[in-house]
């Protein structure tokens, strides 16, 4: 029988190429897993956008999509338009805490503004809704 000689530096070694290759498993599996939402994304927004079923859309429970989603500003802004509270908590939700999915919102945040501005009658409210456009003091993506 044949005794290896290791030594601790290679032991050492081998124990962080381990622990190196489980951590960049898990990542690739937390990231192969969001991807996959990106499958039935399209069921949402097409051939129609389905404001009711917003809820169970990935962006509305999962905070760590790190994929942008495609059309999901057409998503906010029907979903805003069908549940009007929900909605702008959502796009504010979206906007403050959800980097890969901001811009998305900011989208949505200024389609539903110049809706309301070319619904208004009276020409002195268009400053108001011009001050809450995004990028008004405030960073972009």
């Amino acid at each position: 029988m044949k005794i290896h000689n290791v030594t601790a530096t290679s032991l050492l070694w081998h124990v962080e190429q381990i622990a190196v290759r489980i951590v960049v498993g898990i990542a690739a599996g937390i990231t192969v897993l969001r991807v996959s939402y990106l499958s039935y994304h399209p069921f949402f927004v097409w051939p129609r956008v389905h404001p009711h079923w917003y809820p169970y859309h990935p962006v509305a429970w999962d905070n760590l999509c790190s994929v942008p989603f495609f059309w999901l500003n057409q998503l906010l802004v029907a979903y805003t338009e069908y549940a009007p509270k929900a909605g702008e908590a959502e796009i504010e939700r979206l906007i403050t805490s959800y980097p890969s999915q901001r811009l998305a919102a900011l989208h949505a945040r200024t389609t539903l503004l110049a809706r309301e501005a070319a619904s208004v009658t009276d020409l002195t409210r268009l400053s108001g809704i011009v001050e809450r456009l995004p990028g008004r003091g405030q960073r972009l993506p």
